[in-house]
């Protein structure tokens, strides 16, 4: 767009790639990486989670982190993003309200 700054995200915000949203690109990384993974050195899965949390695929960096049993990563990224952070909530009051369905 004319004035803006060289690697700037376009007006409307987000990152775009291409014909796909952002939401679409992450799936497809994710995908990706379940076909390959790549990462079988940690300080290599670290620098890969670190990239796509700033680039807003949180929900990848999650994902990648719970594949390897880094549990407590994958819940500080799902807690960064709003739409991921509704989900562990959810998750949150059904085991609560499960729980209170059982007690005495």
């Amino acid at each position: 767009a004319p004035g803006a700054a060289a690697g700037a995200p376009p007006r409307g915000g987000g990152v775009h790639f291409g014909c796909h949203s952002s939401d679409e690109a992450e799936q497809l990384l994710i995908g990706l990486l379940g076909a390959e993974d790549p990462f079988a050195q940690r300080e290599e899965r670290e620098r890969f989670a670190a990239r796509a949390a700033r680039v807003g695929f949180l929900g990848a960096a999650a994902w990648l982190h719970e594949r390897h049993g880094e549990h407590g990563k994958a819940l500080d990224c799902r807690l960064q993003d709003g739409k991921l952070r509704e989900g562990v909530f959810e998750y949150i009051i059904t085991r609560l309200a499960e729980a209170s369905d059982d007690a005495p």
